[in-house]
């Protein structure tokens, strides 16, 4: 199994970024959402949905 972050920047809120992880299998079809969470410009991350499947 292979995990993509997508990272995208917040145009407003208390978040900086907006952290996408992807699962993917080993011939990297898309499987499924981990999760969704921010990050501040401090590092903290918070989740904001996990285990989100297609």
């Amino acid at each position: 199994m292979l995990r993509l972050e997508v990272v995208e920047f917040a145009p407003t809120g208390s978040a900086d970024e907006i952290l996408i992880h992807f699962q993917l299998d080993a011939a990297g079809i898309f499987t499924s959402v981990v999760d969704f969470m921010e990050r501040t410009f401090t590092g903290q991350r918070t989740i904001l949905h996990s285990g989100l499947t297609r």
